[in-house]
């Protein structure tokens, strides 16, 4: 009780000394809080960063040589003309799929493979590019594992708008355009006919209807079975079934999402070790360029962040304990009276830094305002400098995808930095402060607490 009299005492008598630690710790608090503030805005843009881009890796079949199980096959039709059919009789299975989708981190799986098919009696929007006779028909048919994770629906190029979508376990089922099934007058239930590649006939049912919400190119080329408004989607074993393959059915690509991008290369690390998967027969692509452009900026920012906060603490100790010591060399006399006095130097020591503690709880409160405002134009600068970067990497992506037959459009958000002063960071920074002064106090007393009375007395006369 007394030692905090004797503080508050020494406070109220010297007020230039108390105004100049006052400002010093005022200052201290508000580069410490801003740093604070601002690192945890950017931890935040980057958690909802990671949440709305994530991160994502194929696994395809290699059609090269490279792959023991891949073959080439010169076909002739009827009137002579030749091609070149290429496969592996190793694609990637379901069972495998659903190994993937167990892997913790993993968000979502999307398989697809195509081939061409035709749907009896099926009137269609026409191409631009003049085909032969043989494929006027023809349909590009879309074998997916589950059509709610295809790309063109995940990023609403499509849009589901009657029925439901392809589930794993579906079979002889399809999706349809809204635009063909206008045109056909159909609806979802409605059974059709895929003639196969020995003209047989496989019963299939309507399950879905899609929208399509992709703007053309003016004067694009584009034949009749590659417009998305004719495209077909179906399930594997109806795909298999019309082909007659005689390898064992399976996908030719699946794209894996991540829910954090941060744990990409480890869910690909595990999906290597994986039973079923074939480093000759399988090879595996990141896709993680949107993410790591992105989170370019805020890593730079983070980094800066933090050497602001390291060298805002020691800057701050450094000036603090200079300037006690410079101070406690003037109450040499006042510690020599209390050593006389019989009290012990822990308890001197204990005033001193109550002194200093007391208008440091202050300042720091003080230091909420200010530091709030700080940190809303740092964060601003900080924005402001992502989205430059951004624009101009959108800027480069425009112009390298401007021969596409479909320009699709990419409205992703850049998550911005919300700046606010919570509990924690309040928190945070009492501990700081606490430390800073702390240390200030116990070196600049060192040079005093280190002599012994008899010393302490013959520098007080």
């Amino acid at each position: 009780m007394w030692t905090l009299k004797r503080a508050l005492r020494y406070i109220s008598r010297k007020k230039g000394k108390t105004i100049i630690l006052f400002i010093l710790l005022f200052v201290t608090g508000t580069f410490v809080l801003s740093a604070l503030i601002v690192e945890k805005g950017v931890n935040a843009a980057q958690r909802e960063l990671r949440e709305s881009l994530g991160g994502s890796f194929s696994v395809s079949v290699k059609y090269s040589d490279d792959n023991p199980y891949y073959h080439e096959e010169i076909m002739e039709d009827s009137a002579g003309f030749s091609d070149v059919l290429l496969y592996s009789t190793k694609l990637i299975s379901a069972d495998f799929i659903n190994k993937i989708l167990k892997i913790p981190g993993v968000k979502s799986c999307e398989a697809r493979t195509e081939a061409l098919c035709q749907l009896e009696g099926m009137k269609l929007k026409a191409g631009t590019i003049p085909i032969e006779e043989e494929f006027e028909n023809q349909q590009k048919m879309v074998a997916v594992y589950s059509s709610k994770d295809c790309s063109e629906f995940a990023d609403r190029s499509l849009n589901l708008v009657a029925g439901r979508h392809i589930v794993p376990g579906d079979r002889h089922v399809i999706l349809l355009s809204k635009t063909i099934t206008e045109l056909n007058h159909l609806e979802p239930g409605d059974k059709l006919q895929i003639v196969d590649t020995d003209n047989q006939k496989v019963e299939v049912e309507l399950i879905g209807i899609f929208d399509v919400d992709t703007i053309e190119k003016t004067g694009a080329s584009v034949t009749t079975y590659d417009r998305i408004e004719n495209r077909v989607y179906s399930d594997l074993a109806t795909l298999t079934e019309i082909e007659n393959n005689s390898y064992p059915a399976g996908y030719d690509q699946v794209f894996v999402t991540a829910s954090d991008p941060d744990q990409l290369e480890e869910i690909v690390g595990t999906v290597r070790q994986m039973d079923g998967y074939d480093e000759q027969a399988y090879e595996i692509d990141m896709h993680d360029e949107k993410y790591q452009a992105s989170a370019g900026a805020l890593g730079k920012a983070e980094t800066m962040i933090k050497v602001f906060l390291a060298l805002s603490i020691v800057v701050s100790a450094v000036i603090l304990t200079l300037v006690l010591v410079m101070w406690n060399r003037e109450r040499i006399h006042e510690t020599g009276i209390y050593l006389g006095c019989g009290i012990r130097k822990s308890r001197i020591l204990f005033q001193y830094l109550l002194e200093v503690l007391l208008i440091a709880s202050i300042a720091f409160a003080g230091a909420c305002i200010p530091g709030k405002i700080a940190a809303d134009n740092i964060g601003g600068y900080i924005v402001a400098e992502k989205k430059t970067q951004e624009d101009t990497e959108s800027l480069i992506d425009t112009l390298e995808n401007s021969g596409d037959e479909n320009l699709l459009a990419d409205t992703a958000e850049s998550p911005g930095m919300e700046m606010k002063v919570g509990e924690k960071e309040i928190v945070i920074l009492y501990m700081i402060g606490m430390f800073i002064v702390v240390f200030s106090v116990v070196v600049s007393s060192s040079c005093i607490f280190r002599l012994k009375p008899r010393e302490i007395l013959s520098k007080m006369s």
